[in-house]
């Protein structure tokens, strides 16, 4: 039995990408990596548009988080590092 060429990606990996992204950004990028992923698998085949999306999942997160870390204006106060480094983190979705 042959999968369809539109099959889905990973389960696992899906969902662990579903956690780990932003929940403002979420739907678009999963739809976006989903189509990416549909694209590999009809040109290099499933194991390696599975392997590829896999590979997604646990690096895509955090090289958005660099990302945002690297593009944020640097603070120049001392005030502003102080407390940055002081004052405990919390999420933007509380």
């Amino acid at each position: 039995m042959t999968r369809s060429v539109h099959a889905r990606p990973p389960r696992v990996a899906q969902a662990l990408l579903a956690r780990l992204l932003p929940a403002a950004e979420r739907a678009h990028l999963l739809a976006l990596i989903d189509d990416l992923h549909a694209l590999r698998r009809a040109s290099d085949g499933a194991f390696r548009a599975d392997a590829w999306y896999c590979t997604q999942a646990l690096t895509f997160p955090l090289r958005m988080m660099l990302s945002a870390v690297i593009t944020r204006p640097f603070p120049t106060s001392r005030e502003t590092v102080s407390k940055l480094l002081y004052e405990p983190v919390t999420s933007s979705a509380d």
